[in-house]
């Protein structure tokens, strides 16, 4: 039974970290197109102050979206190797 239970548990945390992995993939993803619009948003000559009110919003919020580097940057300082 011990041998069922350590199976099930490492079914458990592959799982885990899949899903991590993925969720990782879709915040890359999307927050390199927040950048991209960002982008092109500031190099638009037609922008009003409410368009810098919101890019301005949009950079605090892509980089506080940043969790995964956040994570990575502190299991790094702990000592932890991950490979990208």
């Amino acid at each position: 039974m011990a041998g069922a239970d350590a199976v099930k548990q490492l079914k458990i945390k592959t799982s885990a970290v899949s899903r991590l992995m993925k969720d990782r993939v879709a915040s890359d993803r999307e927050i390199e197109g927040q950048k991209e619009r960002i982008g092109k948003v500031r190099s638009d000559p037609e922008k009003d102050e409410h368009d810098d009110f919101a890019l301005e919003l949009d950079s605090e919020h892509a980089n506080a979206a940043d969790v995964f580097g956040q994570a990575a940057a502190i299991l790094k300082r702990e000592g932890v190797e991950l490979d990208d």
